[in-house]
């Protein structure tokens, strides 16, 4: 990488210009960095980057893969099996998404090589080819072609369940789950409209809401379980963009430094932002950079109000 590179920032495609290599002392200026090196770099253009975002030379003929439904090589090692259904972590570098089992292809038992193609779950020591859908956008590279960001780990709970390969792309039904909002270009993948229900047994499960949304179309505001205004904006800070709504319809998308106005936040799913002021914003985008296992619980308090939109809805008692 050098200065005056352009460059594209994934998973939101925006591209922008190397200007300058961070240094302390001008013996250290430099004006390009190689593989191996940790450098910071000043951009031509103002942004909010996210953790585990990847950058590419804009002219490289090989790129990244950016999607929602990843097809893998698993290897489970958790003690509870892997289920379909369930959401899980998945690490690839510094990239962490939520990540739900959509399907699980195949499994094979290390220790007699039978192979089942109707499994539901993957158990302790089993090879499988496991599909995930991911809350958000994940990005990534065939393992044959970029080792670092072509394998991954999960996740369950606390433990390091699993880890494995992506070798090839996913080639089934890509359709994806939750409320969908499209435009001519992109979607997005969003569960504001999922139902949180409190079950007989003392349970909260989640009723998934599908939808899918095109831009100017009117949108379920009022439902079991939820009631939004007619008027906010939803913060999508892994794909650098705010989609807004206005009376009732969604209404636009636009890129997160570009965002100025004073519609209430919502994330992903539907938890007002606590910002008193817009210029609040950056410091909640700074803080959410450094978010972990230890921090989250004081992080959500501090900045979150599911309850503003959202009650739990009592199914039996």
């Amino acid at each position: 990488m050098q200065v005056d590179d352009k460059i594209k920032l994934y998973p939101s495609g925006r591209e922008t210009v190397v200007t300058e290599f961070a240094h302390w002392a001008p013996r250290d200026a430099k004006v390009d960095a190689s593989v191996g090196q940790s450098v910071g770099i000043q951009l031509q253009d103002e942004f909010f980057n996210q953790r585990g975002e990847i950058i590419t030379r804009s002219g490289d003929t090989q790129q990244p893969t950016v999607a929602n439904v990843v097809q893998t090589n698993l290897f489970w090692m958790g003690q509870a099996p892997l289920v379909a259904g369930k959401n899980y972590k998945l690490k690839i570098a510094t990239q962490q998404v939520i990540a739900r089992v959509l399907k699980i292809l195949k499994v094979t038992d290390s220790s007699t090589l039978a192979t089942r193609e109707d499994a539901t779950k993957v158990q302790l020591n089993d090879v499988a080819e496991v599909v995930f859908q991911t809350e958000t956008p994940l990005v990534y590279d065939l393992f044959t072609q970029q080792q670092v960001t072509g394998r991954f780990v999960v996740v369950d709970g606390y433990d390091v369940a699993g880890g494995g390969t992506i070798t090839e792309h996913y080639q089934g039904d890509t359709k994806l789950d939750g409320a969908i909002f499209s435009t001519d270009n992109d979607d997005y993948q969003l569960n504001l409209f999922d139902q949180y229900c409190l079950t007989a047994g003392g349970q909260v499960v989640t009723r998934q809401h599908q939808g899918h949304y095109q831009l100017g179309a009117e949108l379920p505001l009022k439902g079991a379980g939820y009631n939004y205004p007619t008027d906010f904006a939803i913060l999508l800070a892994r794909q650098d963009r705010v989609l807004t709504i206005n009376d009732g319809h969604f209404s636009g998308v636009q890129p997160l430094a570009s965002y100025q106005e004073t519609l209430p936040l919502v994330n992903q799913r539907g938890a007002r932002l606590k910002l008193s002021q817009i210029t609040d914003l950056p410091k909640y985008l700074t803080e959410r950079e450094t978010l972990n296992d230890k921090t989250k619980a004081d992080f959500y308090q501090k900045w979150l109000d599911f309850d503003a939109y959202h009650q739990i809805v009592i199914e039996d008692i």
